[in-house]
């Protein structure tokens, strides 16, 4: 592992102390570490080469939202800095339509 290597980790309330301690190892191997966290502790932001603390009120499983944008701005910095389309990602060039089971009519547009 290196400096090169990020890692992020989505620090939950219910699993907290024991995701700190593998994000403790991962900082002592030299990785590089991102943490995403309602609200971050002395431990998470010592562990953290950078940090997205999001203050949000609410129960743990209404905040996932926040936790996936923050990977999407991860996913999307990363491709243009790679000189990639995000608006047309390679490998993905058919569409998969569910029709309504009882329409007869099959889709025009289904690629597949």
């Amino acid at each position: 592992m290196s400096r090169e290597t990020l890692i992020a980790f989505l620090l939950s309330e219910t699993g907290h102390s024991e995701e700190l301690e593998v994000l403790e190892e991962i900082k002592k191997l030299g990785g590089t570490t991102l943490v995403i966290t309602n609200r971050a502790d002395s431990r998470a932001r010592a562990a953290a080469d950078l940090l997205v603390e999001l203050g949000a009120d609410g129960s743990e499983a209404a905040r996932l939202p926040l936790y996936l944008i923050t990977g999407e701005l991860m996913r999307l910095y990363t491709e243009l800095k790679k000189g990639l389309d995000p608006d047309r990602p390679r490998n993905l060039s058919r569409v998969v339509v569910l029709a309504d089971e009882d329409s007869s009519e099959r889709p025009k547009h289904a690629a597949i």
